[in-house]
């Protein structure tokens, strides 16, 4: 093989190698905001159950039960929904996907994608899951959702305006 040939493939695998890292890579963070300002059901509840519907070494896959509190969103879902989301595995891999640690009796402000956008009790992936502070609670109730802002799998309090 000439030396042509042998550089030629030396950067077809160098290209290659680096389009399958950045495939496994974080997702810029204004896809994970997009994805929480999108999702349909937004609402404070309470973890009621956990359920464990697989499991990989990577992920467990979990299917949470929630008492409605209140809601913010397009949708409101039924007094007791379901939402869906993954937890890290013995061996979680980096990339798009975000891993949550749900506990029953956890009081949270959780987004959900809200599945077949109708009220139905289950509601569809975790997009959002936020303890549910104090703060938070009041911020909520005095500004709505225009209170906040989001992060990477989860949502913060604005900051005040100067």
């Amino acid at each position: 093989m000439s030396s042509l040939k042998k550089w030629i493939l030396g950067v077809v695998v160098l290209l290659f190698c680096i389009c399958a890292v950045q495939t496994l890579a974080l997702m810029p963070p204004n896809v994970y905001h997009e994805k929480i300002k999108k999702s349909l059901v937004k609402v404070t509840a309470k973890v009621i159950s956990i359920e464990i519907t697989g499991n990989s070494k990577h992920a467990v896959f979990k299917k949470v039960k929630f008492q409605l509190i209140k809601s913010y969103g397009r949708i409101t879902p039924p007094k007791i929904f379901i939402g869906h989301c993954l937890s890290a595995g013995k061996k979680p891999i980096s990339g798009g996907d975000i891993y949550y640690n749900p506990e029953k009796n956890d009081v949270v402000f959780v987004t959900l994608a809200g599945g077949n956008k109708s009220v139905s009790d289950d509601c569809g992936n975790f997009t959002s899951y936020t303890k549910l502070t104090k703060r938070l609670e009041t911020a909520l109730d005095k500004k709505g959702l225009s209170a906040l802002s989001y992060a990477i799998g989860s949502v913060y309090i604005k900051d005040k305006e100067k």
